[in-house]
Order: structure tokens, then C-alpha cells, then sequence
């Protein structure tokens, strides 16, 4: 719905446009917002409403585990912020390629858009194979952006998984070599923390995801 109204509601604010706007954006700029960018937005809204109830779920799982252990807390947390610092430089990346692919979705629709507008030009001066070569040079831009795109998104969740389990062995040498506890008589307490801790990093890893798939579609919003 968010997407079909954003096209609608862009192409009513277009035809009210001044023809002096059309005359300085090409036209294949336009068709790129309202097509392929419309869409992007729209999984970028989708995603940050999930962003907000992942949000939700991880702070309220974080409450919890200083409510538990507020010094295993911090120990904990203080990792997991070491840990993370290569999953943020992954996010900016991600969003650093949106814009790109932005860019290139728009030069891929205005030259789409140019071919066709002119193919009995193209036809008349024999340019079929050297317009070929210049569209699949476009295509080929995309491509490489979504391939670089993809594999930055999909290093999130393997750092995210060594994260999860790092901390849990984190978490048990902590308690071992740190704080000395009697694994008999504080059984109920270690499972309690590991339970909401195992639950709590399940959900920032699914965070971490959600963020990269927003940091790659920041910009058609």
C-alpha cells in the first residue's frame, strides 16, 4: 500500500511540475524514482518498522540481564561493543552502495529510455551493436553493485553468529575465571542469564540484518 501510494501520489506531483523541470531531468531520472526507487523505499519503511520492535525486544532483553547481573552485564556489553565495530563499518559500506545503486538505476533507465526513444535513429546510422555494448555496460554497472551489495549484507550474519557464540564463551569464562562461582550452588542463576542472553543476542543478530537491508535502501528513501 505505502509503495503503490508513494508512486501515485509522485506521478500527481510530476504532471503539476513546471515544463521547464522536464526540460532539465531526464527523463529515465523520473521513471527510475517512480519505478525502482518507489519499491526500495518501501523495503526500507518495512524495514525500520521491523528495526523498531527488534529494538524493543533487545532492550527490554537487556533490562533483564542487568537486573540479573549488572557486573557479568557489563563485561558482557563492553565485548559485544568490541565485537560489533565490524558490523558498523559493514552498515556503512551497505549504505555507501545504495547511493551508488541509486545513481546507477537512474543512468540504467535513462539510457533505457534514450535506446527507445531512439531506435529508428539508432536503425537509420547501423549503431545496433555499439548501442549493445553501451547498454550492457550499464547493466553490467548494476549488477556489480548489487553483487558488492549482497556480499557486504550477507557477511552480517555469520559476524553476527561468531558474535553470539563468542559471547557465550564469553560469558561462561567470565564466570569461571572472574567472578569464581560455584557452578552447583548458582546453577539457576547461570541458566537464567544464559537464557536471556542466548534470547537477547538471537534478536540483535536479526537486528544487525534488519540495519543492513535499511542502510542499503536509505537512499531511494
Amino acid at each position: 500500500l505505502v509503495i503503490k501510494d508513494s508512486k501515485v501520489k509522485l506521478m500527481d506531483n510530476l504532471i503539476e511540475y513546471d515544463l521547464r523541470y522536464f526540460d532539465n531531468v531526464k527523463a529515465g531520472h523520473i521513471l527510475s524514482n517512480i519505478s525502482a526507487e518507489t519499491e526500495r523505499m518501501g523495503d526500507f519503511i518495512a524495514a525500520m518498522l521491523q528495526l523498531v520492535v527488534l529494538s524493543v525486544k533487545v532492550a527490554v532483553f537487556i533490562v533483564l540481564l542487568f537486573l540479573i547481573s549488572w557486573r557479568i552485564s557489563i563485561l558482557i556489553f563492553a565485548l559485544i561493543a568490541c565485537v560489533l565495530l565490524p558490523i558498523e563499518l559493514i552498515m556503512k559500506k551497505a549504505e555507501c552502495l545504495g547511493f551508488c545503486l541509486t545513481q546507477a538505476l537512474a543512468e540504467y533507465n535513462y539510457k533505457l529510455t534514450e535506446l527507445l526513444g531512439g531506435i529508428r535513429l539508432i536503425k537509420a546510422r547501423a549503431a545496433e551493436n555499439l548501442e549493445k555494448e553501451d547498454f550492457k555496460s550499464y547493466a553490467d554497472k548494476i549488477y556489480k553493485i548489487w553483487y558488492k551489495s549482497s556480499k557486504f549484507s550477507n557477511l552480517v550474519i555469520p559476524l553476527s553468529e561468531i558474535c553470539i557464540f563468542g559471547l557465550i564463551i564469553s560469558f561462561f569464562i567470565v564466570l569461571i575465571n572472574i567472578m569464581k562461582l560455584d557452578f552447583k550452588n548458582t546453577f539457576a542463576f547461570i541458566a537464567a542469564y544464559l537464557f536471556v542472553l542466548v534470547k537477547m543476542l538471537t534478536q540483535l543478530n536479526n537486528l544487525n540484518n534488519m540495519r543492513s537491508d535499511a542502510a542499503n535502501r536509505l537512499s531511494a528513501f
